[in-house]
């Protein structure tokens, strides 16, 4: 996913995390094995996934979207997800769509339902990329009527 958004995304940044978190130093040009060696090296600690967002807060990085992979087992956060984006958008003065990416299909995501600006997505497909530049894009899912209509409809 790194290596497509590095491809296709003009401004982008691709971060590791576990209880602390830092640049992942991959190119546009790397191949997965050049990139593959990189991870390897990488130590893991405990799982934090706010810390993506922490990065971003102190270094007063304006997002459209944030991106993260992850199994959703974080059992080291200060504080929940949702209140760190929300500091996350008021110190930097945006309205950063939060996507989960779910390496694994459970019934629990650290983004806040109620959130219309985030996005729980369980495994991918060739289409996942185009779903997570679309909703960074704010082509949202329309929500459902007063008549009951429940079906979403992208927006083109």
């Amino acid at each position: 996913m790194a290596m497509v958004t590095a491809r296709t995304e003009p401004h982008w940044h691709a971060l590791w995390f576990d209880t602390r978190c830092d640049n992942l130093p991959i190119t546009p040009s790397m191949s997965l094995t050049d990139i593959q060696s990189i991870i390897e090296r990488l130590e893991g600690g405990g799982t934090d996934i706010s810390q993506p967002l922490l990065w971003a807060t102190d270094n007063r990085v304006p997002a459209d979207a944030v991106v993260i992979i992850t199994d959703n087992e974080t059992w080291a956060n200060c504080e929940p997800v949702h209140v760190v984006l929300d500091r996350y958008r008021n110190t930097v003065g945006v309205n950063a769509a939060l996507i989960i990416v779910a390496t694994t299909a459970t019934h629990y995501s650290v983004a806040d339902p109620n959130d219309t600006r985030s996005l729980n997505i369980a495994g991918f497909d060739a289409f996942a990329p185009l779903i997570i530049h679309d909703f960074a894009a704010g082509r949202l899912p329309q929500r459902p009527t007063e008549t009951g209509d429940e079906e979403a409809v992208w927006d083109a």
